[in-house]
């Protein structure tokens, strides 16, 4: 465990309050994915219940963007304790279902960015699919201001970044303990972010 997941755990248990839970499942005959839609899922791993007790303000730990590939989507996250073939923790590129595999995701949801235009969405789409294609390994730091490494909404954000929108527009959570880096983006600045409509459920 990193020195930053555990100053996570010690400020979540110091501010800890319960949240709203919600469960949901995808049906893609429901709401077709497209390029560019960032996808949210609710855990079940450690690492999941350390983000949900440093983030009230949504039910979901984790978070991809969706991308196409040889004509077929997929869905572009970075996340630990996932390694690859190799045994590395890198950037991943998963089909829709394994990343809403019940076994990892208790609830889901998907949301588009407003007023974009298609070329803006493939944008970003393309700067994940790089990230994935460049093997970037996890940021076990949580450090957003590193373009080496990343974590999942940093990875998000950033794609995003590159189509000239800013997702976040700049929100981050300040961490009290952490000597490593000051600030993290939550799944909950995506989520709430006023430039985000929410297409499923």
């Amino acid at each position: 465990m990193t020195f930053t997941v555990v100053l996570l755990l010690l400020h979540a248990l110091a501010n800890k309050t319960e949240i709203p839970v919600i469960h949901s499942l995808y049906n893609p005959a429901d709401c077709p994915l497209s390029e560019g839609d960032i996808v949210f899922r609710k855990g079940q791993s450690l690492v999941s219940s350390l983000v949900l007790l440093n983030d009230r303000s949504t039910e979901f730990s984790h978070v991809g963007i969706v991308c196409k590939l040889n004509s077929e989507l997929y869905i572009i996250h970075a996340v630990p304790g996932e390694p690859d073939a190799d045994g590395k923790e890198v950037v991943k590129c998963e089909r829709p279902e394994a990343f809403f595999d019940p076994g990892k995701a208790r609830s889901i949801a998907v949301v588009r960015v407003k007023g974009t235009t298609e070329v803006m969405r493939k944008e970003a789409a393309h700067a994940a699919l790089a990230y994935f294609e460049q093997k970037l390994p996890f940021d076990g730091a949580i450090n957003f201001k590193t373009d080496d490494k990343l974590y999942c909404t940093e990875l998000v954000w950033k794609a995003w970044l590159k189509a000239g929108i800013n997702i976040t527009q700049n929100q981050f959570k300040l961490l009290k303990f952490n000597l490593v880096n000051d600030s993290i983006i939550l799944p909950g600045h995506i989520m709430h972010s006023p430039l985000i409509t929410q297409i499923y459920p």
